[in-house]
């Protein structure tokens, strides 16, 4: 009984330890990633006028190392300056340009708008579809979009590590209300 106790306490360490050496790496991993600079890919915008307002999306992209990180925006002529979502799940192949990612934006008071976009990139666009996957759209707008946007000539800023960009996107998203 006692060699039984034993040999599940040492099997119970040796778990603990490789565990532990796990969760190393990954942060070793992670701090890493968050060492390499962070270079810009570009924005991408297009609008137009409604009725009523101006309307209009932008995506700004940023490449980290083996992936893309950035903001999706959606203008809705508010006058303010409109939030912006930071993109999630995002899916780049650089060979053939396919990109997809989702995003979520604060919008019309306390509601937050899901969103997803399956598209393809190239040096001066990006073009694709737009769904807006949460609430539902009210009235006769479509829940899916096919979007055209061109480079835009505004530059946009590289970072000289992913931590930096980090803190700046978390900066940017204090202006704004964010999705929980």
């Amino acid at each position: 009984m006692l060699r039984l106790h034993m040999q599940r306490g040492t099997l119970v360490f040796a778990l603990l330890l490789a565990a532990g050496a796990a969760g190393a790496v990954f942060a070793s991993q992670a701090s890493q990633q968050d060492s390499k600079p962070v270079t810009a890919i570009g924005g991408f915008a297009a609008g137009g006028l409604g009725e009523s307002h101006t309307f209009g999306y932008e995506a700004q992209l940023w490449r980290a190392g083996d992936r893309v990180v950035g903001f999706f925006i959606v203008s809705s002529g508010t006058g303010r300056e409109p939030p912006a979502g930071v993109l999630d799940r995002v899916r780049y192949n650089a060979k053939s340009g396919e990109i997809e990612f989702d995003t979520q934006l604060p919008r019309d008071g306390e509601r937050c708008q899901h969103f997803h976009f399956a598209g393809h990139l190239s040096p001066s666009e990006l073009v694709g579809t737009l769904e807006w996957t949460a609430p539902a759209r009210l009235g006769p707008v479509p829940s899916n979009e096919s979007l055209r946007l061109p480079r835009s000539t505004t530059p946009l800023s590289s970072f000289p590590t992913y931590r930096e960009w980090k803190q700046n996107a978390n900066d940017r998203l204090k202006l704004h209300r964010t999705c929980q």
